[in-house]
């Protein structure tokens, strides 16, 4: 029985791990993307400063400019280290802020014991077709539409199939 408590332990600390990257996450990109490829002194929005998607040259996608991107980050503590990978796409409108479109946050986190769990979030914008799935808003008008948690699928709209 024992075993199976400190699985359930593992388990929810890797929650609470998560819980807390996905916040940061969805901070980050909201704030601009200054992690993975930009500096910190940085108000770029990585790789999309050309003048084909910026044309006033301040860093960020003019309004209405549809532009993706990606980057990378780790997050650790004492319940375990997650490797993260956030895609985006959608506009920025010409300022720091993400306005439209869907996030995806793809994390694999090892605990101290050595067990491996991936998480998968995909957070969309009250535009998306998708939005319209159950659930509350998470960050003003961004739902996560899809959480799978390895082992377990997805936690936050499951779908059932017919007779099920």
């Amino acid at each position: 029985m024992s075993n199976d408590n400190n699985e359930v332990e593992n388990r929810t600390s890797r929650h609470r791990l998560v819980a807390v990257a996905v916040i940061a996450a969805i901070v980050a990109v909201l704030v601009g993307l200054l992690g993975g490829t930009a500096s910190a002194d940085s108000t770029t929005v990585p790789g999309h400063s050309s003048e084909r998607v910026d044309a006033d040259q301040n860093g960020y996608p003019d309004e209405g400019m549809v532009v993706s991107g990606n980057y990378n980050d780790v997050y650790s503590d004492a319940d375990g280290d997650c490797d993260l990978r956030v895609n985006y796409r959608g506009t920025f409108d010409n300022d720091p802020y993400l306005d439209s479109g869907w996030i995806q946050n793809h994390y694999v986190c090892r605990g101290p014991d050595g067990s491996t769990v991936t998480y998968n979030y995909l957070i969309v914008h009250e535009s998306d077709p998708r939005y319209k799935r159950p659930g509350e808003p998470i960050w003003g008008t961004w739902k996560i539409v899809v959480f799978t948690v390895g082992g377990d699928g997805n936690v936050v709209n499951p779908n059932r199939h017919v007779g099920g």
